[in-house]
């Protein structure tokens, strides 16, 4: 994949992974591509296996094409190769599970709707379009003036972030509503000593309260406005801005997500109480120190780390949070459906280096 075409072929590699899973580098060192498997070929544990371990040795990032017809429980019994599939979480979103499947832990992402009642039965947030006769990279690069697009690491707020999850497109537009992934190893390899010394001595102070109020102020009526009992109950969670990938012993970007409102050194008590309330109350305050981490978005999602994926019905795209960053792109969703469907996984015998912070630090 150049980074100004659409994705080609350009060459078949076996191996290390054997013959069972014939593969194609996406960028030099990130990404890959299968487009040889059946959907009943995902039931070979062996594929599987290769599958997982072709995750992880490229980067983080692994898209198999063509898998028209998957089942939804058979999406669930693919994400078990990768790891724990995650039960629903999120009861405000009950109406975008896929039914069929155990422990709702199939989510619809997008904007389709019921057949028979027309309401919204997806999970959908309306993203940046990117300019549609633009097919380069440097469009996705995040910009500091509009913030957009939203690159992120998934749920940094919670005590167990996500290990990744895994996308299948059911119905896609002509055109918009690509997903971008950046390489966050690689792109952490490249920065100068210094800013790397810099960024591994801090974390970040995430929130799933400022995550929500942050979303319903750009949007109101977004998330369920919590009340200041339910922002009680819910983790403080400090992040650092750098994780080392227990597989692959990489470093990489990490944190980045609509949950941090606070970026201090790394095992500080956490932010003043006054502060907490900004952030987590409908001003969604956002402390300076964002910038900390923020700073350095637009070299990771630079044209040399980034590949943009364009949807077709069918495609299977599995991704890592440990060792990567994404973000949604917009489509004429007046017009076009766009459904994918989501399964997110945990790697249960990682122990995610984040620690929980009491909200009065005098407590």
């Amino acid at each position: 994949m150049t980074a100004t075409k659409r994705f080609r072929l350009h060459r078949k590699s076996p191996a290390p992974h054997g013959p069972l899973v014939q593969w194609s580098p996406i960028k030099k060192h990130f990404g890959a591509v299968v487009c040889n498997l059946r959907t009943e070929d995902l039931r070979c544990p062996l594929r599987r296996s290769a599958l997982a371990r072709l995750l992880a040795a490229r980067g983080g990032l692994l898209a198999l094409r063509g898998l028209r017809g998957l089942q939804a429980q058979e999406l669930v019994e693919l994400t078990s190769a990768f790891g724990a599939c995650e039960p629903q979480l999120a009861a405000q979103r009950s109406q975008a599970l896929v039914p069929g499947t155990h422990n709702g832990a199939v989510m619809r992402i997008g904007n389709s709707r019921d057949p028979n009642t027309g309401e919204l039965n997806a999970s959908f947030t309306i993203s940046a379009q990117l300019p549609r006769n633009d097919d380069s990279l440097q469009v996705c690069q995040y910009s500091p003036a509009s913030q957009q697009p939203r690159w992120h690491t998934d749920a940094t707020f919670r005590c167990r972030p996500p290990t990744g999850s895994l996308l299948y497109s059911i119905e896609v537009p002509p055109s918009g509503g690509d997903t971008c992934f950046a390489d966050a190893a690689t792109a952490f390899e490249r920065l100068p000593l210094e800013a790397r010394s810099r960024l591994e001595s801090l974390e970040a102070v995430c929130s799933q309260a400022h995550h929500d109020a942050l979303h319903n102020a750009r949007k109101p009526g977004t998330y369920a406005t919590m009340e200041e009992e339910q922002r009680r109950q819910t983790p403080l969670m400090a992040v650092p801005l750098v994780m080392t990938h227990p597989v692959t012993g990489r470093k990489s970007l990490y944190g980045a997500n609509s949950s941090v409102f606070h970026v201090q050194r790394r095992g500080a008590d956490g932010p003043s109480a006054s502060l907490l309330e900004r952030a987590e109350g409908a001003e969604a305050y956002e402390d300076p120190s964002v910038d900390e981490l923020r700073k350095w978005l637009p070299h990771a999602t630079g044209p040399e780390f980034v590949v943009r994926w364009r949807w077709q019905p069918g495609d299977l795209v599995i991704w890592d949070n440990r060792s990567t960053m994404h973000c949604a792109t917009g489509f004429d969703h007046e017009h076009y459906t766009r459904q994918l469907w989501r399964t997110t996984f945990h790697d249960m015998s990682w122990d995610p280096p984040v620690r929980r912070l009491a909200r009065d630090p005098a407590s």
